[in-house]
């Protein structure tokens, strides 16, 4: 290596433990003061939120933000867009509301809305990148978003492809892996790190709660209330004949019997209602068969009013497809036949809807001044427990259509005034209006404060953990006036829950989701993005551990302390590619020093309790043989920064692009080339800086164009990149060559050492 690699030759000042440790905390977590953006004061773990959320969007031009529900996302989001002249925000239609009155709160007033719905739409809105290219485009809830082949997705990618992107989710995985690569890929593209634990530590930022000081309340789970079972309905239900699909689809025996599971857990009224939908879909597909037609599923759709009526008008002319209809009318009276049975076996035995109402009787009455929010995926379940429940002072029911009270029905916002008044900043009601229990659908499972409710019931269990844990949610939050959130649930009926499996279901989905986005509060940090917030916690104490002032001095302060393992922590500046600090780390075992978070949390763990009475004497031989791992680690990393690791850093499509744009300049002649190099730059620039999906598949559709179109016009019809810089001649060669470097700048300095030493532990 060239001097300009070396370290600088320096001896070492040896402090006490608590100043080394001060010293690397400041250099790596600057101080962060309190943030007012228009009249709203950010909590200490939202301005921290801000300034670690602004150092991965420079760096990724995206970053996920995935705190706990509950912990003021949204104030976080808009102090991000206080900084930018153009802000984006889309969300769900149903919360555009509340994101008007934060951003009123916020003075944001640059801030423009956009439904999440209306990407669906045959013409979703479309984003241009200002001029000044400072755009932020902020997703709340971002998990619908977590289907890559929908319109919907599609349309986001193109409206944040260029910009900077934050994404808003305290539940972004909901049913595997891909999810959050999808999620992620929307500002981080297709590159083949991006669920790899080093890269989620990067562009995750989640906390379960506040440091050291509690926030929210305290979340107790209770056993669930078993609810007895139908063994004759439950064998009804298990034996049904396959159905009879329509004409232009294959439907399940499997997942109707399964379809029908679910709804017989959540009540006699939910099972009901499926049973009597299925006859009359059915009966609207005999009558067609009965004149030889076998009708599409769009030709049913459009003979069902309501939910149990046909409306069957000359189904000869309706129906375009004629069909054979003896064995298939067999097949479908079978399966009519085996669902009338069901229906009147159910309607004699069904007694779960009664148990499941004297089981919340229980809880009201166990909790007399505890507000109740109860929760069911099913509208027939919530007006059911609202009839049988309505001789109860303060219950109230809402679902997607409709609220209601004992004495008729009433506004949403009224049921949420009556409900949650601090909630939704409104004063109390009088007690005889005030609504105590509340009999909900999931539609107030997500971006809905109700933080008067003590009690949340789940009636029946969702298929995700995501949304169980939005459920909760709810009044686990940031203003909660209670200490403890209780959590009830009535179980499925007994024996049907092995069946469904659905416990294991949502025991697994929980499992991958702490496994890559994090754990709930009070748990071991399992996911990268909760390491990344535990360094955090443990940095932000040593700083306030050591009151002095760090004296500055060109040498390196290093100290020793007691560990469970050999090894060091050291605080290191590099200036390639850019001004850095950066935290470095060995344990005895490791072949080699490592500067990924999952490292510096194990090395942390091994740190053992400090005696500043005694301190350990730190050896200049330790020293040095812990400056020459540094040393190695630094010339691993310029070398791996010369060769370029395109198959992390660069997503398929890019690889793609790059070997095409090589294949195509080297179909060039020499002279040709030349006289091509700007265009050639432009290109090869236009595919480094394609990081989001959006913009790579604009790399894809330049790709695709190869074949119909000469080197010279492929060449100059490529993408232009907002984010790409100048075009400067060279451009294509490594960032760090073209730096001009002065020949006896360091590139790597030492600051801080901290040496774990096992013997002085053992002692």
């Amino acid at each position: 290596m060239t001097q300009s690699h070396s370290i600088t030759s320096h001896d070492f000042t040896s402090a006490p433990a608590s100043t080394v440790k001060a010293h690397i905390a400041r250099a790596v977590m600057p101080p962060t003061p309190p943030r007012i953006i228009g009249d709203v004061t950010l909590l200490p773990h939202q301005a921290e939120a801000v300034v670690r959320l602004r150092a991965i969007i420079s760096e990724f031009h995206g970053a996920l933000l995935a705190d706990d529900v509950g912990l003021g996302k949204t104030y976080v989001a808009l102090a991000l867009a206080a900084e930018r002249r153009t802000a984006h925000v889309i969300a769900p239609a149903i919360l555009l509301p509340m994101w008007r009155h934060a951003i009123a709160r916020a003075a944001c007033t640059h801030v423009q809305l956009h439904s999440l719905h209306a990407f669906s739409s045959a013409s979703p809105p479309v984003s241009t990148r200002s001029s000044h290219g400072d755009d932020l485009v902020i997703v709340d809830e971002a998990h619908h978003l977590r289907t890559c082949g929908t319109k919907r997705y599609r349309a986001v990618a193109a409206f944040v492809a260029n910009h900077d992107v934050l994404l808003l989710s305290a539940t972004p995985l909901y049913n595997d892996a891909h999810d959050l690569r999808h999620l992620l890929a929307l500002f981080a593209g297709g590159r083949e790190d991006l669920l790899a634990p080093h890269r989620l530590a990067q562009l995750i930022v989640r906390r379960t709660q506040s440091s050291p000081q509690r926030i929210r309340p305290r979340v107790h789970e209770h056993p669930p209330h078993d609810i007895p079972h139908d063994r004759a309905t439950l064998s009804a239900i298990l034996a049904l004949p396959a159905p009879l699909p329509a004409h232009d689809g294959a439907v399940s025996g499997a997942l109707i019997r399964l379809g029908l599971l679910r709804t017989w857990c959540s009540s006699d009224a939910a099972l009901t209602h499926a049973v009597h939908k299925r006859l009359a879909r059915g009966e609207a597909l005999r009558q067609a068969l009965l004149v030889g037609r076998h009708p599409t599923h769009a030709e049913l759709r459009s003979w069902l009013v309501g939910d149990h009526e046909v409306q069957l008008a000359f189904p000869e002319l309706l129906a375009s497809h004629e069909t054979e209809s003896g064995a298939l009318l067999e097949i479908l009276e079978q399966h009519l036949a085996a669902l009338r049975a069901l229906s009147v076996l159910h309607r004699r035995s069904a007694c779960g809807d009664a148990i499941r109402a004297q089981a919340i009787r229980d809880i009201k009455a166990n909790n007399p001044n505890v507000s109740i929010v109860a929760f069911s995926q099913f509208a027939q379940t919530v007006h059911a427990l609202h009839r049988a429940l309505a001789d109860i002072a303060g219950v109230g029911s809402l679902t997607g259509t409709h609220a209601r009270i004992a004495s008729g029905p009433i506004t949403r916002q009224h049921a949420l005034a009556s409900f949650a008044p601090l909630a939704q900043g409104r004063p109390p009601p009088p007690p005889h209006q005030a609504i105590t229990l509340l009999i909900t659908t999931d539609l107030l499972a997500e971006g809905v404060n109700l933080q008067d409710a003590g009690i949340v019931l789940h009636c029946d269990l969702p298929w995700t953990d995501a949304l169980r844990q939005q459920r909760i949610g709810r009044c686990a939050r940031i203003g909660s006036r209670h200490n403890v959130v209780q959590v009830y649930q009535l179980g499925p009926p007994t024996n049907s829950a092995h069946i469904l499996k659905l416990s294991d279901r949502l025991k697994h989905k929980a499992q991958l989701a702490e496994h890559f986005v994090g754990a709930p509060a009070q748990s071991p940090a399992r996911s990268a993005a909760d390491v990344a917030t535990q360094i955090h916690i443990a940095l932000h104490a040593w700083s306030h551990a050591d009151s002095r002032n760090s004296t500055e001095t060109a040498n390196c302060i290093v100290a020793s302390i007691p560990a469970r393992q050999n090894g060091f922590l050291a605080l290191v500046h590099v200036t390639s590619p850019a001004p850095a600090n950066v935290l470095l780390t060995h344990l005895q075992g490791w072949r080699a020093a490592r500067d990924d978070p999952l490292a510096v949390y194990h090395v942390l763990q091994q740190l053992g309790d400090e005696t500043p009475n005694t301190p350990l004497a730190t050896h200049s031989d330790t020293v040095a043989n812990t400056r020459r791992r540094i040393t190695r680690w630094h010339r691993a990393r310029e070398l791996k920064m010369l060769i370029g690791d395109t198959r992390e850093s660069l997503a398929p499509a890019q690889q793609r692009a790059s070997e095409q744009l090589a294949h195509v300049v080297r179909s060039l002649s020499p002279l040709r080339r030349a006289s091509m190099r700007t265009a050639i730059t432009e290109a090869h620039n236009s595919i480094v800086f394609a990081v989001s999906v959006g913009a790579q598949q604009v790399l894809n559709d330049w790709l695709s164009s190869a074949a119909h179109q000469s080197a010279t016009q492929w060449l100059q019809s490529s993408p232009v990149t907002p984010r790409c810089p100048a075009v400067v001649m060279g451009a294509v060669e490594p960032e760090w060559s073209t730096r001009g470097f002065q020949p006896n700048t360091p590139l790597l300095r030492i600051s801080a050492i901290l040496i774990l030493c096992a013997n002085a532990a053992g002692r």
